[in-house]
């Protein structure tokens, strides 16, 4: 099932008759932008295409209609009304076996979507929304795709430079969480592969180093959930991560320890082992991390809008900041944290070179993502954090690589496992008194 919000149409005041509101030109645009990207997820399958009777939705058929081929558009009453029996009875009308595609409007929608996966997606003007059907009787599905015109092209994001900073960064945050939910869908269908659970954990560090950048912006208890919630979600594959890290090391030892090759490896075994079994609990219910993007998404359509905004949460002159200053304060502000924290590190201080770090790499997301959108000429800056970031991070991976290197030592204790053990955990000494030597040295760089 796919359903779909018309395009961008006229404004209320320019047409007395709502249900004969056109589509503008824009909203045309937006619409041609995810076709290419819709015929990609509906190739080979057969499509029953109905719509809302009003204009704006039948434009919007049309021009999917014709660019799929679909010969027949059905204009159907209760989905302009968002008649609940409406969408079940479609669903289940008898006929040739084909995948219904929805045109209609909000709110009915995201309300269609509570029904049939538990919890709200709201339909931006001009998106669509892929769903499986898992149930027939109740209509149940789960959401496996979403095409926004934004994300086609996100360096159009239309974020106006000086403009209300607030309003700008909820598009941005919108972006940031499809990406989370797109990549979350890859994972899903490769779990096996370790870099689909790497890109989905930093797509959520990208929306979480958006959300505390715009931090000042927002009320601090729905701020804290936010981050709470976002964190619990990056933490569901924070084991499998670590796995693969170190699991990654391992290999690259036996590839120059012809010793090593030469037998079957226990360590390998193990590994191989812990990450089937973890993989096993993140994708026996992954309801509730979808559950949880969602969750998010809607708290940023109602409270990041402006007028939902609590005055006294913040300074005034806060609040009326243009994007573009308000951005270019805070990346200020930022820099000199980073700066001072690497004028002031205790290179024995395994605490403060993680936060160093976390600082880094929050700064180098924000500025990957801001920099495009205002032509910030910081990929410099960028790049500096990036090596900054590999050093302290090699650090900080080798200190727990040994952890989990001890742990496994414990878990399966055996006279192989304890020898290849020791010869990993020498390797990965070995490499964090490097990366240790490498902070120790490191220059306070200017970033200007």
């Amino acid at each position: 099932m796919i359903l779909i919000r018309h395009g961008k149409s006229e404004p209320w005041d320019s047409c007395p008759d709502d249900a004969q509101r056109k589509l503008t030109r824009g909203g045309i645009k937006d619409l041609e932008k995810i076709l290419p990207a819709l015929k990609s997820h509906v190739s080979g399958l057969k499509l029953r295409l109905v719509s809302s009777p009003l204009l704006r939705a039948v434009q919007t058929a049309q021009i999917i209609a014709k660019y799929l081929e679909i010969e027949e558009i059905e204009q159907l009453d209760w989905i302009g009304n968002g008649d609940d029996e409406g969408l079940r009875d479609a669903y289940q009308c008898p006929g040739p076996a084909a995948v219904l595609t929805l045109v209609g409007h909000e709110p009915h929608l995201s309300a269609w979507s509570r029904q049939l996966c538990g919890f709200t997606i709201p339909f931006g003007k001009g998106s669509a929304v892929g769903f499986c059907v898992t149930s027939r009787e109740p209509l149940r599905a789960r959401p496996e795709w979403m095409l926004l015109p934004e994300i086609i092209q996100p360096q159009r994001l239309s974020v106006k430079c000086g403009a209300a900073a607030l309003p700008q960064f909820q598009k941005i945050l919108r972006f940031q969480l499809c990406e989370v939910f797109q990549t979350l869908q890859k994972f899903l269908n490769a779990p096996d592969d370790p870099e689909t659970a790497h890109q989905f954990r930093i797509k959520i560090r990208a929306f979480r180093s958006v959300l505390f950048f715009v931090k000042p912006l927002l009320d601090p208890e729905q701020y804290k959930t936010a981050q709470d919630r976002m964190r619990q979600l990056m933490q569901k594959t924070g084991r499998l991560r670590e796995i693969d890290i170190l699991k990654s090391e391992w290999m690259k030892l036996l590839a120059v320890y012809p010793p090593l090759e030469k037998r079957q490896s226990v360590l390998t075994a193990a590994l191989t082992s812990e990450r089937q079994q973890e993989q096993a609990i993140i994708c026996g219910d992954t309801s509730e991390m979808t559950l949880a993007i969602f969750e998010i998404w809607e708290w940023a359509e109602n409270a990041l809008a402006p007028e939902a905004a609590d005055a006294g949460q913040a300074e005034s002159d806060i609040k009326t900041q243009s994007f573009a200053c308000f951005t270019k304060k805070r990346i200020r502000n930022h820099l000199k944290k980073v700066v001072t924290g690497l004028e002031t590190i205790d290179d024995k201080d395994f605490g403060a070179i993680h936060a160093l770090r976390i600082q880094c790499k929050r700064l180098r997301y924000a500025l990957g993502i801001l920099d495009p959108l205002l032509d910030l000429k910081r990929t410099d800056t960028a790049a500096s954090l990036r090596a900054l970031q590999d050093i302290l991070g090699g650090y900080c991976d080798t200190r727990r690589n040994l952890s989990i290197l001890k742990e496994l030592c414990a878990q399966y204790d055996s006279p192989e496992m304890h020898c290849e053990s020791a010869v990993l955990s020498g390797y990965q000494i070995r490499m964090m008194e490097e990366n240790l030597s490498k902070i120790k040295a490191i220059e306070v760089i200017r970033l200007r």
